[in-house]
């Protein structure tokens, strides 16, 4: 049985995210360029991979719960079997010192926290490594309505300028 995943580009259209203070990451963009690379190796695994949005052109309204809806949308009617939606991080709190990726999952949902500590192993293991800030919970659209397993990964923080050197 080949494996069925959605990736999903945060943003987009209207929205752009965040960025980093330099303006050398804008989340949007940087969320499809990973997004693409993300499909690119998948497929060379045997992954059958869509995407959510392959441009920053989306056909659904500038609406953040319709948003984020069409999204779940896209993953169920395609029969996939998980959902990885991709994001930047951002902080107000202590933009120079939180760094890190973070992996949020519905707790309630087995499937979804395997995938996220799935992915935490796996971004614990990159070299160089990017702290992780393990899998946390977060009152999220895509967390709540789901109907497969899915999750948010935040891959590092715009507002801390190690983390954005990382992911460049």
């Amino acid at each position: 049985n080949i494996p069925y995943v959605v990736i999903d580009p945060g943003h987009g259209g209207y929205d752009e995210g965040s960025s980093s203070s330099d303006g050398r990451i804008v989340e949007n963009v940087y969320d499809l360029m990973i997004s693409n690379k993300i499909k690119t190796l998948l497929e060379k695994e045997g992954v059958k991979v869509l995407l959510t949005r392959t441009s920053d052109e989306v056909p659904w309204p500038a609406d953040n719960d319709r948003d984020l809806q069409a999204r779940l949308d896209i993953a169920t009617n395609a029969g996939a079997d998980m959902m990885v939606s991709i994001h930047c991080n951002s902080s107000d709190e202590d933009p120079l010192n939180v760094s890190g990726s973070e992996v949020y999952a519905n707790t309630k949902q087995t499937d979804s926290m395997s995938l996220a500590q799935s992915i935490v192993d796996a971004l614990n293991g990159l070299e160089p490594e990017l702290p992780s800030r393990g899998v946390k919970q977060g009152a999220l659209h895509l967390l709540t309505y789901n109907t497969i397993p899915t999750v948010i990964v935040e891959m590092g923080f715009l507002s801390n300028p190690d983390d954005v050197n990382y992911l460049l």
